[in-house]
């Protein structure tokens, strides 16, 4: 099942992570005590949400992330106890997922694996040191690094197993293939979030609770208001007007839009999994599909059996990074059941805004150039008249029986020669048409008369 580009789980597991969130977050709901429920938090969620939706930058090239949605998360187990950090990664985990997931299912999935791996974390430290409030005055002893090594161990471990199981199924490969990688990465840039969210408590418990969320509050605004001075790497720039720049935008998406729907060429934004984003008019018209019927389903269901090996393994060189492009010749099957040679090519994109990974597809129909090419081929090997194999074809045939034979001498094999007699008789009394016609008739008939794998 499909999550968010990108990302893909089996049915059941998606189901799973699903119901056992909304059981964690019950159980959560009726454990918290009221008390807990105060505007602090409230606050404290909706700085998780603008923070981790606004500044959480995509991972550098070795794949570090700075986690600010887990960073709050872990600041409101330390400061307000498990039941309401499950509580506000709940709500950290629906704002961010807005971001990512088109789906339903991608709402809830993400949302339950934010309140499962906070349950988890709670539920782990619980065990180790106990009540977690007592954890940010003791910042200073051996037991608070255990403890935080403990923690970031326990959310490190829900998130790379996480990603390993995705990419295993997106690919069909083992679910170790990348788990050591994302898990190192992962317990990095979760340390930094766990050191932050520990050093921000710390402060909470000198400075108090409302005055700290007050300076984070305007702390927060600043950065978004000083954001696009900070974009690109310079600092001393002005920002270029919003309206002037909102319209750019809009002329080069309009261009962009009008030079993908009127291309003369099939092109398609397709999601790692297969999944068709976005097709064109072309495209529709060379599949013989409506663009709705082809969203609903994805490039692995039209590509010929045949050819869909190869393809999976040209886009998982891409993904891999071996290579900039792909390019090959394959088959389509179109909606009325016959076979349509593309020249496919295809090349990865990544989205501005939610960074995931998508293909451009650029799809020629070379059908009728297939064709020719196969007529070629057959006309060069087989007679003009009768449609039988010539003599190069028959040549080659008859040194591949004899090769044969040599390997293994049980594989036996005839040649047999036949004459026409008083051919000539036919082609001068009745004409060359007629003898012709004969010629067609002798060939039909031992053809029929023969078995698939001989040659006549």
């Amino acid at each position: 099942m499909e999550i968010a580009e990108g990302q893909r789980f089996p049915h059941k597991f998606v189901q799973v992570v699903v119901a056992l969130g909304a059981a964690a977050l019950l159980f959560s709901l009726f454990s918290l005590p009221v008390a807990h429920l105060s505007f602090p938090l409230v606050l404290l969620a909706l700085l998780g949400i603008q923070l981790s939706s606004r500044f959480d930058a995509a991972p550098t090239k070795n794949g570090f992330r700075f986690p600010f949605a887990a960073a709050s998360v872990f600041l409101s187990m330390l400061v307000f106890d498990g039941e309401a950090a499950v509580l506000l990664a709940a709500a950290v985990g629906l704002g961010t997922s807005l971001l990512e997931s088109r789906s339903a299912y991608g709402l809830a999935f993400k949302s339950a694996l934010f309140v499962l791996t906070a349950f988890v974390v709670v539920w782990t430290l619980r065990l180790v040191s106990g009540p977690l409030p007592e954890v940010a005055p003791q910042v200073a002893s051996l037991a608070t690094l255990n403890v935080l090594c403990v923690a970031v161990l326990a959310q490190s471990l829900v998130g790379a197993s996480t990603v390993a199981l995705g990419g295993s199924y997106r690919i069909d490969q083992s679910i170790w293939r990348d788990w050591g990688k994302s898990f190192f990465w992962k317990y990095l840039s979760n340390f930094a979030g766990a050191c932050a969210a520990l050093l921000a408590a710390v402060a909470v418990n000198y400075v108090g609770l409302n005055a700290s969320l007050t300076i984070g509050s305007f702390a927060a605004l600043v950065a978004f208001g000083f954001r696009p001075y900070f974009s690109g790497g310079n600092f001393l720039a002005s920002p270029a007007p919003a309206e002037p720049r909102e319209k750019a935008a809009n002329e080069t998406s309009d261009r962009f839009r009008s030079a993908f729907d009127y291309a003369a060429i099939g092109m398609a934004l397709v999601s790692t999994e297969g999944r068709w984003l976005q097709v064109n008019r072309s495209l529709c018209h060379i599949l013989g599909y409506t663009e709705k019927e082809l969203l609903a389903t994805d490039f692995l269901a039209v590509t010929h059996p045949d050819d869909l090996g190869a393809a999976l393994a040209n886009i998982g060189q891409l993904l891999k990074n071996k290579v900039p492009t792909s390019q090959m010749e394959k088959r389509y099957i179109h909606k009325l059941g016959h076979e349509v040679w593309v020249h496919w090519s295809v090349s990865l994109v990544r989205d501005q805004y939610s960074k995931s990974v998508h293909l451009i597809f650029q799809i020629q129909d070379i059908t009728d150039r297939k064709l020719a090419e196969q007529q070629l081929h057959h006309d060069a090997f087989h007679d003009a008249l009768t449609g039988l194999p010539n003599r190069a074809l028959f040549m080659d045939h008859l040194k591949l029986a004899i090769a044969r034979s040599k390997r293994n001498g049980k594989h036996l094999f005839a040649v047999l020669y036949l004459d026409l007699d008083r051919f000539k008789v036919i082609n001068d009394s009745l004409g060359h048409t007629i003898g012709d016609q004969l010629l067609v008739g002798i060939a039909d008939r031992l053809k029929n008369n023969l078995r698939p794998g001989d040659t006549v």
